[in-house]
């Protein structure tokens, strides 16, 4: 196709007919850019009133005739403005435009045919907004992108004594810790100063219910991926650790999810919740039920697995003893339940059913149940006739466990909630709360008549008692003023008259503990007297605090002392020696307290990072780390971690970052990383319309950008050439603001050493007190440019804004050379008259949808096209830029959508699009659709048969998609992505890497645990290998397989 040009110069058409016309008949004289006989040439420009007329001769031979103009004559680049399809046999033609300022310098350009048949631009390009009632709009972009002590029998035996999982546990200079976002890690702490991580077992989002076995064996409680709708997908792992090092021994499948556990010996009885299908011959029910499965770890190398056994019910609520496992299933009615015995005296894990004790109401935890001897009590909590609440004590013999007999029993607290409750030998401490929190002293010595002893009230409640012999601590919440964390003690030696002896309240304005929901992370070192806390909360300024508490009691006090900080919530703590260590899923803090009003951290110990992206170099993996929130002021530290990718966890090499800053955009290119860095606030967004510069520097025009300032946007270089010897070469910095709804930072390269950053807008939730509402952004798109091909001495060229605050979501940027597409949304209010109404009027609104084209031709200088209708949101174009593929909903007549979405195609000349062909999708999801290298790759699920399939279709000459490939999945795909080339297919379990050539897999990987592949960020090729960053829970590899 050829391409000829004729330019006239047009200077401020606005300011007067002299200069215009001299300066016409000047660059008439001299500036034709194409001398040949098909050139065409403009003849006049006339001006009509506020119209701005163009003709033109036209040789024969050209069938395309572009009206281009540019408002600066050096460096501007040319805008189509007027495109005319002709016959070819020459002709004069005019066009007319409106009078503006950017028409300072106009061209005409002639080419011999279209790049696309000429059918392509027949159809309509105008297109209506979608009607809707609020400015909320319907549209939708199409894509899916890319607890402490349990109940005891009187006569102990220790070696069959009861223990609860936890997540972490210390064994002499050993502590291990089953961390959620890693997996196992185990810590030498011979050394309290220099703790080392020696070993990781990975096992990400799978769990934290862990055991310790003697010989050095560790016993994990996993998930494997909650998200497979697979049978036996919960597994019971056995490690054996030698040399700090963990290695798997066994996995047992364990039917159902696990909720429960308890090690009895060397007994594991594990609790599941199972929806289990059964059938009478005729009807076929799915019931939810508990599943106990026990299993004989006596022998680590070589468990067996022993009983099973079914109740039905949900979230049922166990408890064990030496003797009895007990599992309480509440009826359907919620307010009475079954208490089954389940017979656990043989150590070998043997079990078997025994007597069924009705219960009234419901029991809402473990320490509702307490067997001492053979009398066994039970605390309920029951809704009466009156709509009341009234808490419930019951005793019953188990004597004879088949067959349980009632002994007595106790009503309390009617109009109150039941909260903790504690046994202690022959008394029982209940909790109750409505407006204060009376605490009850209940004596159960003649256990057919249990008798209140004692009774207080005390402001709040508590969520679990520790008793002490005569003392009893506490840890709850006061509401006195507002909501605090709060640790009681009460002197209970005289029954009758329980006291209040001492609180400690914590939290400025607000706090909350894991210990007011798991009473392991209250730690009480009566030897220390010393009571370790963590929580979090707000200051009294609202700053976030997070903080393990140190606090010291006797029998006459409690006092605050200080507290040790943390970045994230804090978990666990404990003294070993002279140190205290304190956890939380990030960090392990080795603190020396001998003041414990002022604890010195003495070392920190990575225990986990939030990794953004994760590249692999040859053998090596570069994580980079950067904060979790743009809105708290701790956290990670942005930086590149450096590890092999056999080893992911264990850090070899770190590179700091210049600056600690959120990381919003990150690109490769050879052996170069290009990161973006910025503070993100929230703001209102503004900008001018059809875009407009901001000064970066002087020498620069620009016009304003509104909203409130956010943080410059820094680049930093870094030479990754050799990983193990990371370097800074270069920092450039972009003065201006990021738009505060954007979601990250695209890159692309539109010449050689040219990268421009993309902000990009997205929906998201708002809230207005304490409701949520789905909300469109508002604001603006913003690029960065920059020159880097020196890049020691990076430039920041501009900072362009495209878009006003009344803009809303903006699709992603899509490039074509120097060309970059996007879309956005305009909320117009239509008022008609309506007699009906209060006011005469009744409004509505139009959702208008406008495509945006960038032309970055000079960097420096980038220029807006004017917007273009189109009829839904840009999802991808051909890689010439002369197809747009869009997906949104249409509108029927006269203002309602069918709530079906269509995949449009329209072609785009540089002035309009046009309809070329319209498909509707099916509403049966999910239904993940992109675009790469001119073709449209979607994913089917058919309705009937529910399997699924991967299409890949094509336009063909007449303007029709047509499905040239199939390829059948095992799992329906939830979104495609593109990396490095090759198409990457997200389902609810697993990431595949497909072959666009062959439409097979080449890389594959399965959910960790409970981890969703909501929006994972995968790089690398072919030649490195695929991973995938998942955050806070690290990188996973995707591994060669030939697995589909």
């Amino acid at each position: 196709m050829k391409s000829f040009d004729f330019m006239k110069t047009n200077h401020r058409i606005s300011a007067g007919i002299f200069w215009i016309w001299s300066l016409i008949l000047l660059v008439a004289l001299h500036s034709p850019i194409w001398a040949g006989p098909t050139a065409p040439k403009i003849l006049n420009i006339e001006i009509n009133r506020t119209n701005v007329v163009v003709n033109v001769e036209v040789s024969v031979g050209l069938r395309k005739v572009t009206l281009e103009s540019r408002s600066r004559l050096i460096g501007s680049a040319w805008v189509p403005r007027a495109v005319k399809r002709l016959d070819g046999k020459g002709e004069s033609t005019s066009f007319s435009l409106p009078v503006t300022a950017d028409l300072e310098l106009l061209r005409v350009r002639g080419d011999e045919n279209d790049p696309l048949p000429e059918a392509f631009y027949k159809g309509t390009n105008k297109f209506e907004g979608q009607a809707t009632s609020t400015a909320g709009g319907i549209s939708s972009d199409g894509l899916n992108r890319i607890a402490v002590t349990d109940s005891k029998t009187t006569e102990s035996d220790s070696s069959r004594s009861v223990t609860e999982s936890d997540i972490w546990k210390v064994d002499g200079n050993t502590l291990y810790f089953y961390n959620q976002y890693r997996g196992l890690q185990v810590i030498n702490i011979r050394q309290p100063e220099a703790p080392q991580l020696t070993g990781v077992y990975d096992l990400p989002a799978a769990g934290e219910q862990m055991y310790l076995l003697p010989g050095g064996y560790v016993v994990l409680l996993a998930r494997d991926n909650c998200y497979s709708g697979g049978a036996n997908r919960n597994v019971i792992i056995i490690l054996k650790v030698e040399g700090g090092k963990p290695s798997l021994v066994k996995e047992l499948p364990v039917e159902g999810w696990i909720q429960e556990s308890r090690m009895v010996g060397t007994a594991l009885y594990v609790s599941t919740q199972s929806y289990l299908q059964s059938q009478d011959g005729v009807n076929t029910t799915w019931t939810w039920s508990s599943v106990v499965s026990s299993f004989d770890l006596a022998n680590p190398l070589e468990p067996v697995v022993k009983d099973t056994l079914t109740f039905p019910g949900y979230n049922n609520t166990v408890a064990a003893s030496e003797q009895f496992f007990f599992v309480a299933t509440q009826s359907s009615d919620w307010n009475s339940s079954r208490l089954q015995l389940v017979d656990i005296s043989d150590p070998t894990g043997a079990m078997k059913k025994s007597g069924v004790i009705p219960i009234s109401g419901n029991i809402p935890d473990k320490f509702k149940i307490h067997q001492n001897g053979d009398v066994l009590t039970v605390i309920s909590q029951t809704w009466n006739d009156t709509r009341r609440w009234t808490t419930l004590l019951q005793t019953f013999s188990l004597a004879n466990p088949a067959l349980p007999k009632h002994l007595g029993k106790l009503e309390l607290a009617a109009g109150e909630q039941l909260h903790a409750t504690r046994f202690d030998g022959n008394k029982a401490y209940i909790v109750t709360f409505f407006r204060i929190d009376p605490l009850w002293v209940v004596d159960l010595s003649d256990p057919t008549k249990p008798q209140i002893k004692g009774e207080l009230e005390v402001p709040g409640w508590s969520t679990y008692l520790h008793p002490m012999g005569d003392r009893l601590l506490s840890v709850g919440i006061d509401t006195t003023n507002g909501w605090h964390v709060t640790v009681s003690l009460f002197d209970v030696a005289d029954v009758t008259k329980p006291t209040l002896v001492d609180r400690a309240v914590l939290g400025g304005s607000w706090s909350w503990s894991e210990a007011n929901n798991d009473e392991k992370a209250f730690n009480v070192l009566a030897d220390s007297g010393l009571i370790l806390l963590p929580w979090q909360g707000y200051s009294t300024n609202w700053t976030v605090t997070n903080g393990m508490q140190i606090i010291d009691f006797n029998k006459s006090s409690l006092t605050l002392r200080g507290v040790i900080p943390h970045a994230f919530a804090p978990r666990r703590a404990t003294m070993v020696g002279d140190h205290i260590f304190s956890i939380d899923s990030s960090r392990l803090l080795s603190v020396a307290a001998p003041d414990r009003d002022h604890p010195v951290i003495k070392a920190e110990l990575a225990l986990s990072w939030n990794v953004s992206h994760v590249i692999p170099v040859g053998d090596y993996l570069l994580q980079v780390a950067s904060n979790a929130s743009y809105y708290s002021a701790d956290g990670e530290i942005a930086r590149i971690l450096v590890t092999t990718a056999n080893q992911p966890n264990e850090i070899l090499r770190s590179l700091t970052l210049p600056l600690n800053r959120p990381i919003i955009g990150i690109t490769r290119k050879n052996d170069r990383l290009y990161i973006a860095q910025s503070v993100e606030e929230k703001f209102s967004g503004g900008g001018l319309a059809g875009g407009k510069l901001s000064p970066i520097a002087d020498g620069f025009w620009g016009g304003p950008f509104g909203g409130s300032a956010a943080g410059p946007v820094h680049t930093t270089i870094v030479d990754v050439s050799k990983p193990l010897e990371l370097s800074i070469l270069g920092t450039a910095e972009n003065k201006t603001e990021v738009n505060a709804t954007a979601s990250g930072l695209q890159a692309f390269w539109p010449k050689p050493g040219i990268l421009v950053w993309s902000s990009q807008q997205q929906q998201g939730w708002g809230y207005y007190m304490r409701f949520s509402y789905w909300s469109p952004s508002f604001g603006n798109q913003t690029f960065y440019s920059l020159d880097v091909n020196e890049p020691t001495k990076p430039q920041a060229l501009c900072t362009f804004v495209l878009g006003t605050n009344t803009w809303a979501e903006g699709s992603s940027v899509f490039q074509a050379g120097t060309l970059f597409y996007s879309s956005h949304h305009e909320y117009e209010t239509v008022t008609t008259k309506n007699p009906d109404t209060k006011d005469g009027v009744s409004v509505s609104y139009l959702n208008n949808t406008y495509l945006d084209v960038v032309d970055f031709s000079d960097p420096t200088l980038p220029v807006a096209r004017p917007l273009v209708s189109i009829p839904n949101n840009l999802n991808g174009i051909s890689t010439d830029g002369n197809i747009l593929y869009l997906v949104g909903y249409h509108v029927q007549s006269p203002v309602v959508p069918d709530y079906f979405e269509y995949l449009d195609i329209a072609s785009y000349d540089g002035v309009s699009a046009y309809s070329i062909s319209s498909t509707r999708l099916s509403n049966y999801w999910p239904r993940p659709l992109t675009i790469l290298d001119n073709s449209v790759y979607l994913g089917v699920v058919d309705e009937k048969s529910s399997k699924s399939v991967l299409q890949q279709l094509r336009l063909n000459k007449a303007g029709a998609l047509e499905v040239v490939a199939t390829v059948a999945l095992p799992i329906p795909a939830q979104g495609f992505g593109i990396v490095d080339g090759q198409l990457l297919i997200r389902t609810a379990s697993d990431m595949s890497i497909y072959d666009l050539t062959s439409l097979q897999p080449i890389a594959f990987s399965e959910s960790p645990g409970c981890y969703y592949w909501s929006e994972p960020v995968i790089n690398g090729s072919v030649k490195d290998g695929f991973w995938a960053s998942l955050g806070q829970y690290g990188v996973i590899p995707l591994r060669v397989s030939a697995k589909p």
